[in-house]
């Protein structure tokens, strides 16, 4: 079936980059309690980046990281001060940057 007239999308391109960048200023900016908002994010830009052959990973966004936000306090990985360790006790799997 050919769809036509208002039916039919017409292709468009748009730049994977620009949309990594603003997907992971959410990632950092949203308050706490969307979650799955973030969840939702990260799933669209994960399934598109994998499509195009752009993924290039990711990391957990740490106390540091979370200065910079607007509004978000949740991190996603805690670094522990007296060894070289990660923690990821009582963190946020969704405060990830993708790379």
């Amino acid at each position: 079936m050919k769809l036509t007239g208002a039916c039919r999308m017409s292709r468009k391109t748009f730049e994977v980059d620009k949309l990594r960048i603003q997907v992971n200023r959410m990632l950092l900016d949203t308050v706490d309690s969307d979650f799955d908002f973030r969840e939702g994010q990260i799933q669209l830009l994960e399934s598109i980046l994998l499509a195009t052959g752009n993924y290039k990973g990711f990391a957990f966004l740490n106390k540091q990281d979370m200065v910079e936000s607007v509004s978000g306090t949740t991190v996603g990985i805690n670094k522990l001060t007296d060894n070289p360790g990660l923690n990821f006790h009582n963190t946020d799997k969704t405060r990830i940057r993708y790379a």
